[in-house]
């Protein structure tokens, strides 16, 4: 029979990965295309997308953190993989914190989604390496590793939340006060 546990994790780390890559991909799409005819307007209504996909996203997180802190399923990297994959958490954390203080005074809509992905995704590797982590090196006291994996993951699905429904909430308030 099939369980849940069987999947490792890593399957749903990687779509949450992929889906955070295409929502970048949009944007810069969308950057490019309303850039050229300068309209306001369609990099709102990209940016109401964004926020849009970032809730959805955020669902299946959330199907994540709860199926990983009650089961015994972990994410595997095997050998020194589980190193590079801390590297990169923490390369991904510490850009995406001296971007958003590095370009701040830039509240373009497109420069906005793009920090907010970009921290999302950084948000999500850190979740999938504290899940790894505290298989590989936690792996004695599972009730441990299952309280860090909820407390994590609320952390991250709420903050992911507040972003997703801040983004919807400011384009919404560009369209109320522009009229069109």
């Amino acid at each position: 029979m099939f369980t849940f546990c069987d999947l490792k994790y890593n399957h749903f780390d990687r779509t949450l990965q992929s889906t955070i890559a295409i929502l970048r991909l949009f944007i810069i799409r969308a950057d490019r295309k309303y850039t050229e005819s300068n309209g306001l307007r369609g990099e709102y209504k990209t940016y109401r997308f964004c926020g849009i996909q970032l809730l959805v996203l955020n669902i299946f997180l959330c199907f994540i953190t709860v199926m990983a802190s009650r089961l015994e399923g972990t994410i595997d990297y095997p050998g020194l993989l589980i190193f590079g994959m801390a590297f990169y958490s923490f390369y991904a954390t510490i850009a995406t914190a001296v971007n958003a203080v590095k370009y701040r005074c830039h509240t373009h809509p497109m420069f906005t989604a793009a920090r907010i992905s970009s921290f999302t995704a950084a948000l999500v590797s850190m979740l999938s390496l504290e899940i790894a982590m505290t298989a590989r090196f936690g792996a004695e006291d599972i009730s441990f590793r299952k309280q860090m994996t909820a407390l994590t993951g609320f952390g991250v699905c709420t903050i992911v939340l507040i972003m997703a429904v801040s983004m919807i909430i400011k384009s919404s308030t560009w369209f109320k006060q522009n009229h069109n």
